[in-house]
């Protein structure tokens, strides 16, 4: 087993991480897996979709996460739908699609 700290601080527990630890139940051990604790790694742009009544996650978790991207230095986007964990294509698609024109257009590619 190997001892690292968490990459990103301010975000969670600073306490080391035990790296193959076999327990699911630890704060440790969640954090490390956390999108939220490496967050300061993502250097793209990202952009979050969350619908407002989802069942499965927070819409916290998705604010938060977004403001550690931005916090970060990469450019975040949140879009918040009115429905739960699945968004109806009539909704996404004006939001998704320009996206994905812009990241993927060759003349707005950086890398």
């Amino acid at each position: 087993m190997v001892d690292r700290p968490l990459r990103c601080t301010g975000l969670g527990p600073t306490q080391p991480v035990r790296v193959g630890q076999s327990s699911l139940g630890g704060t440790a051990f969640l954090a490390a897996r956390s999108a939220l604790t490496h967050a300061c790694e993502i250097t793209c742009e990202v952009m979050l979709l969350h619908g407002r009544q989802d069942e499965r996650a927070q819409l916290s978790q998705a604010e938060r996460f977004s403001q550690a991207i931005t916090a970060a230095g990469a450019e975040a986007s949140l879009h918040v739908f009115d429905c739960g964990h699945r968004i109806p294509r009539v909704q996404l698609d004006p939001v998704l699609c320009p996206f994905l024109r812009k990241i993927f257009d060759p003349a707005t590619r950086l890398h």
